[in-house]
């Protein structure tokens, strides 16, 4: 994301951050009346000269005057009880400027182990006379994932999405039995969006929700191991390739 699409910042139901004024601006919105119990979580973005387009709570996309989007109600998650951390992106469609991915992590079914998923709706910004409109929604890319995170790929164009996806069966592995969990990299770019797994070698379980983390300059990505000590492991990142190398652990 470019420095300045990240300017307006919208946190839990009702709070907006300005990040143009200095000191940065908090100003209150009304949706906590209209948005339900799950609307804590929120993402935005801004255009490239720092003006909102639009914010996304957990549930529901809503346009830059604060007015639900058309086919944007309750299109995310279902969860009606608390959030899920780290789940919401949005990425830029690198093929046209007025499109946008909108990444979000659900709950699709409460019977079996660790049942979320990653599911994407697509916003065009061309439609509702420039305030925006959802036109698609895509379900279950891959199950069974905690924690999103993005970086730009070496072009500076494409995008990475990383997710970290866990394994409910242990494997015996240099002397002790060990959930191998993997690390999920899609590829976002012109063409569409492709996935390939990393092998991580760091254990979890679904009581830890380990959450990839992309450094800033995304050369480095750090997931949380449910092992007690070292609490994180970091790689580095080929930002071409999508492969990590050099595993160090973090206290």
């Amino acid at each position: 994301i470019a420095a300045q699409e990240g300017n307006e910042w919208y946190i839990g139901f009702n709070s907006r951050v300005n990040f143009t004024c200095s000191p940065p601006q908090i100003t209150t919105i009304p949706i906590a009346q209209t948005e339900n119990p799950a609307g804590a979580l929120c993402t935005s973005i801004s255009d490239s000269t720092g003006n909102l387009l639009f914010y996304s709570t957990s549930r529901s996309v809503w346009n830059r005057q604060n007015k639900i989007m058309p086919h944007g109600k309750d299109v995310l998650q279902k969860m009606y009880y608390g959030v899920i951390l780290n789940s919401l992106y949005i990425v830029p469609d690198p093929s046209n400027q007025n499109r946008y991915y909108l990444f979000f992590i659900d709950l699709y079914d409460n019977t079996v182990w660790f049942p979320y998923n990653l599911n994407y709706a697509v916003i065009d910004m061309i439609l509702d006379s420039g305030r925006g409109d959802v036109v698609m929604v895509k379900k279950d890319l891959i199950h069974h994932i905690c924690g999103l995170s993005t970086a730009k790929q070496i072009n500076k164009k494409d995008y990475w999405l990383a997710t970290f996806q866990l394994s409910n069966s242990l494997v015996y592995i240099n002397g002790r039995n060990q959930y191998v969990d993997s690390l999920v990299l899609f590829s976002i770019t012109g063409n569409g969006i492709t996935s390939q797994a990393v092998p991580s070698d760091t254990q979890a379980n679904g009581l830890n929700w380990p959450l990839p983390t992309f450094s800033n300059d995304g050369k480095k990505i750090c997931v949380f191991t449910a092992d007690n000590n070292p609490w994180y492991v970091m790689y580095d990142f080929n930002k071409k390739s999508g492969t990590i190398s050099n595993r160090m652990y973090m206290p």
